[in-house]
């Protein structure tokens, strides 16, 4: 008998669509975070990112993930998955004489 072969889902379009949802909860939360505070609702967040409450849960796991990830935009300027140490811009700084 032969062997089923599987396909593997692959969609260029559907990541890009995820990313920017994900752009646009981040930047909604940013503004709301700066707003509200701590107090502002996920669900007042989804809103204005125009998207689900399970798709910020499905993006950022929690709320307090979530204002991390705020925080890590505004403080290094994009969202890439690199820790600050490991970026160029940080590790020249140690570069040098003091």
């Amino acid at each position: 008998m032969a062997e089923k072969s599987t396909r593997r889902y692959d969609s260029a379009l559907r990541r890009r669509q995820a990313e920017q949802n994900r752009r646009a909860i981040l930047d909604a939360a940013t503004t709301l975070f700066a707003e509200r505070g701590w107090s502002v609702a996920v669900r007042d967040i989804a809103d204005a990112a125009g998207t689900s409450i399970e798709t910020i849960y499905a993006h950022f796991g929690s709320k307090p993930e979530l204002l991390k990830q705020v925080l890590d935009v505004g403080v290094v300027g994009d969202d890439e998955p690199v820790a600050l140490a490991e970026r160029p811009e940080f590790t020249a700084l140690s570069q040098g004489n003091p």
